[in-house]
């Protein structure tokens, strides 16, 4: 699993306000870790949600390589965008096109 989502939780509940407990403690990377706990989940971020730097994508390349399936975890979170702070462009945030 790939990507600055891969292992993110507050970021799932989008542009949800409250207290989501299930979410709060929840993660596409532990759900499949748990989904398949006979699998080797493997993770790398390659970088964040703002992805300014590609000096993390050669440890997620090298995962990729060495894997039998990738998923990979890209987007923006509400630093990027929200409620009264609109996108101008629908591209990935960054170099984040370049990590998939």
């Amino acid at each position: 699993m790939i990507g600055p989502h891969a292992n993110a939780s507050q970021a799932m509940l989008s542009s949800y306000f409250g207290s989501n407990r299930l979410v709060d403690s929840h993660t596409p990377l532990l759900a499949m870790r748990n989904a398949l706990p006979n699998a080797a989940v493997a993770y790398a971020v390659g970088c964040d949600v703002f992805c300014n730097t590609t000096s993390g994508f050669s440890e997620a390349i090298d995962l990729a390589k060495s894997s039998d399936v990738s998923v990979v975890f890209l987007g923006l979170d509400e630093s990027q965008e929200r409620e009264g702070f609109d996108r101008t462009t629908l591209e990935l945030p960054g170099h984040q096109l370049q990590l998939l």
